[in-house]
């Protein structure tokens, strides 16, 4: 009658350490015989109101955290998101990646009529490109007004990165005219692509922000703005390293060679 219930809120606490979820929400309490002497009860009542608060404190936590995970999830990529999460440094240098900058022609339109239509249509034309980099095997390294950024062969190395870029880049301008098809609006893109040294990770100043560094940036950013609409503006490094499916420009602005398709796309 003495030991018995000392047994079991003993029992109850070790159970409640080793995180057994199921020991500390048991809505029966500790549960101890009615025999059993009133201080021992009262014990257990105690022990029952600290861990429903324990209990409440935890359900606030993980919910926090799953809060935290989904807005990380929502602007950093998946694997950068869970490295931000557990705290490891998250930055990546790669001496030889592929840069590609995909520019959207189309938002300003929009503006006079709804800013909510615009964002509205970035976000989902945001969220297609997403899918899409993934299928080549890039990531997106940022999204900044009507610029989409992506990388390849920094955090996972890639033999062949410049072609997945330049593929990526010209699939992108035929998904952004069919997102504008489907959405009602007139879309279209341009789109860089340099290879070089490239740097990608959080830049942790007055918030987390995702970003990529490097001259291979800001060319690829040039090379976009060069770039005629639903093609491809790469440099000379770029297109050295392109296998001989793709298809070019017989008239390239200075300084760039334009890619306008692939013959295996045009024959299908």
């Amino acid at each position: 009658r003495v030991i018995e219930p000392i047994r079991m809120i003993a029992a109850r606490l070790r159970a409640a350490r080793h995180g057994d979820r199921d020991a500390a929400i048991d809505p029966e309490g500790v549960g101890l015989p009615e025999s059993s002497p009133q201080e021992y009860v009262a014990l257990a009542d105690h022990i029952d109101d600290l861990l429903a608060r324990l209990r409440e404190r935890q359900v606030a936590v993980d919910e926090r955290s799953a809060e935290r995970a989904r807005l990380l999830a929502g602007f950093l990529p998946t694997a950068a998101a869970e490295r931000v999460r557990v705290g490891d440094d998250v930055i990546d240098h790669a001496g030889s990646a592929t840069v590609v900058v995909v520019t959207l022609d189309g938002l300003g339109a929009l503006v006079d009529r709804s800013a909510t239509d615009t964002r509205d249509v970035l976000a989902v034309t945001v969220d297609a490109l997403d899918e899409l980099v993934a299928d080549f095997g890039l990531e997106r390294a940022k999204v900044t007004g009507a610029t989409y950024v992506a990388v390849c062969g920094v955090s996972r190395p890639a033999l062949d990165h410049a072609p997945r870029a330049v593929g990526f880049a010209l699939a992108a301008a035929e998904l952004v005219t069919e997102v504008g098809s489907e959405l009602g609006v007139e879309l279209s893109s341009r789109a860089g692509v340099e290879i070089g040294a490239v740097s990608v990770g959080v830049a942790r100043r007055s918030g987390l922000v995702y970003d990529a560094w490097g001259t291979a940036v800001a060319e690829a950013t040039r090379l976009a703005r060069l770039s005629p609409t639903d093609a491809v503006a790469v440099s000379t490094s770029v297109g050295e390293q392109l296998p001989p499916d793709f298809l070019f420009s017989d008239d390239p602005p200075g300084g760039a060679v334009i890619v306008t398709g692939r013959v295996s796309e045009t024959a299908t």
